[in-house]
């Protein structure tokens, strides 16, 4: 039933696909810089609001980067702002540090070493998250730049989702 979805906490995306299955494999696509990553953290928070383990495979964004993505998404400070403190207002710089202690302090969100690029590692990386501590949701941005067999771009992003779902 619905109980047994992981919701992702954006409410038009839950109405649409009713919440996560423990063996889904959900790929979110679109255009370059049209905002991937960033509905990609804000799931990541929010799912890990709920006090859920959420492990995040970023093969784009090293962790500090991706550490101020999430402490933007919860203080509402715009990313770009968050990239240059001195461009914020006293407000803003308040709520993001708050939000980035949060962060670090309560939500159990596991970012995986930029190292960690094809699925073998991905995987055991993954496995480890979930011996330790758990593991509710797993993100891989962006699964383009993740390494897998194939001469061919086509070949290699189908052995990535075969990875992607066998995992």
């Amino acid at each position: 039933g619905k109980d047994d979805l992981l919701q992702t906490g954006l409410e038009s995306l839950d109405r649409i696909i009713r919440g996560l299955a423990p063996s889904d494999l959900c790929l979110l696509g679109g255009a370059a810089s049209m905002g991937k990553t960033s509905v990609g953290v804000d799931i990541a928070r929010r799912v890990a609001a709920t006090g859920k383990t959420v492990g995040f495979a970023s093969l784009e964004m090293d962790p500090k980067q991706l550490f101020n993505r999430i402490a933007a998404s919860q203080s509402q400070v715009p990313y770009e702002l968050a990239r240059a403190a001195d461009a914020m207002s006293e407000d803003q710089f308040r709520s993001w540090v708050e939000a980035s202690k949060n962060a670090a302090d309560n939500l159990k969100i596991h970012i995986f070493p930029r190292h960690i690029r094809d699925i073998a590692a991905i995987h055991a990386a993954a496995k480890s998250l979930q011996v330790r501590h758990g593991l509710d949701l797993l993100i891989v941005d962006y699964a383009q730049l993740c390494r897998a067999p194939g001469r061919e771009f086509r070949e290699r992003m189908v052995n990535v989702s075969i990875g992607l779902k066998t995992m």
